[in-house]
């Protein structure tokens, strides 16, 4: 394989080739005289203007040729969007030497061409400015890209996944990619569970590590960005919701107007639960000590909370149909063809709260408070939410290794 490698001279970014013959540099050099560019590994497309190079001085002992990747603009590097074959350029802060590998993936899958499907702007890696993506998530996009030709879409899926809080997409990059995974091959022919663990395993292992760092920094959300993120992870982590609907109001039958929930989930069928998302504080232990006794009982916010999501679902099954109607006139166009908002003894789910601290008594008696309200509420701290995403990672990766 001809090597590329690229160092820094000068405030320059160099590339050099240097392949195994001969012959092959004067294939370069015939096209460059041909066409003025050439296009290395389908990913970077010099011109005959930036080689550096005297073709004067190649002969059978000493063959390479060095071209002019980027120049220096202030405290980046910058490789022009001719060279990439992009709508942006992209800028890789001045301490950092890129590689290669920067550019393309296995197969000659062209990193930054991928992600020109969703983004016009320019890129920068790395540095101080506002828009930069980190190193370490650059990084993490790199190893993202499959060793094989598992196809563009899943290398489209993954780069949408990782760089989505930098570069909004204006399609829905993963449904396309499941979407092709179900095309893929006959379910007469393979073991569904086995064909699709490696995929669900990289999903919750991603779902896994958000919701953790989300907990390590919950004061970097604001409350209705924090619930936006949770509703995402609890459609993926309960796969009967199709649809999360924020902030739907709900008929108050007693003070004739109306109330607000936080968001609305949809089945398959049309039925509706409701869900209430708490963000978590410094102190979000979910119960405390009674006074006098050894017992502990839930907390001021926890018992709120309950009361609020009963009163909902209260109201909500007095609206009935009428309260059908209502949503589905007013959501009717969010949802698939054929799904109709139900509204049949609807079921609330409460997200809040931290376990971690708490004692096996606090645990033990915690439990007691969800079997109290199970009936009509699921009570589900950030710990338990974690608990749940671990277990089914884990066992879909125990499906790959049988």
């Amino acid at each position: 394989m001809p090597a590329i490698d690229i160092t820094e001279e000068s405030g320059k970014l160099i590339l050099t080739f240097r392949p195994e013959s001969l012959e092959v540099i004067r294939h370069v050099i015939s096209i460059l005289e041909k066409k003025g560019e050439y296009n290395f590994n389908r990913t970077l497309c010099l011109k005959k203007e930036e080689l550096l190079t005297e073709l004067a001085d190649i002969d059978e002992d000493v063959y390479s040729l060095d071209f002019i990747l980027a120049k220096k603009e202030g405290n980046y590097f910058k490789v022009g969007k001719q060279i990439l074959g992009t709508n942006f350029n992209v800028f890789f802060e001045e301490d950092y030497t890129p590689h290669i590998d920067d550019f393309v993936a296995y197969s000659n899958i062209s990193i930054f061409f991928k992600i020109s499907h969703f983004n016009k702007e320019d890129v920068y890696i790395g540095g101080d400015h506002e828009s930069a993506m980190p190193l370490e998530v650059f990084h993490k996009l790199i190893k993202s890209f499959p060793n094989s030709t598992e196809t563009k879409k899943y290398a489209l899926a993954r780069v949408a996944s990782l760089i989505k809080d930098y570069y909004e997409s204006e399609k829905d990059l993963q449904a396309d990619y499941e979407r092709y995974l179900g095309r893929k091959q006959s379910l007469k022919k393979s073991n569904p569970n086995l064909r699709f663990s490696g995929y669900e395993t990289k999903k919750f292992d991603e779902l896994y590590d958000k919701l953790e760092y989300m907990l390590e920094h919950y004061e970097l959300f604001t409350e209705p960005q924090w619930q936006k993120e949770i509703v995402h992870i609890l459609v993926l982590l309960f796969p009967r919701y199709i649809k999360a609907i924020r902030e739907v109001p709900v008929k108050d039958s007693w003070r004739i107007k109306k109330r607000s929930m936080d968001y609305l989930l949809v089945d398959a069928v049309g039925y509706v639960d409701v869900v209430e998302i708490k963000k978590p504080e410094f102190n979000s232990l979910i119960t405390e000590r009674r006074s006098g006794r050894d017992n502990f009982i839930p907390v001021r916010k926890l018992s709120d909370a309950i009361m609020q999501l009963e009163k909902y679902l209260f109201h909500f099954n007095r609206w009935g149909a009428a309260g059908e109607k209502e949503l589905r006139k007013k959501y009717g166009n969010e949802l698939p063809k054929g799904v109709d908002i139900k509204i049949v003894n609807p079921q609330g789910i409460i997200i809040m709260g931290r376990e971690k601290g708490l004692s096996q008594s606090q645990l033990d008696d915690f439990e007691v408070i969800k079997r109290q309200y199970r009936n009509i509420v699921d009570i589900i701290t950030y710990d338990d939410l974690l608990r749940r995403l671990r277990v089914i990672r884990d066992h879909f990766f125990n499906n790959l290794e049988e």
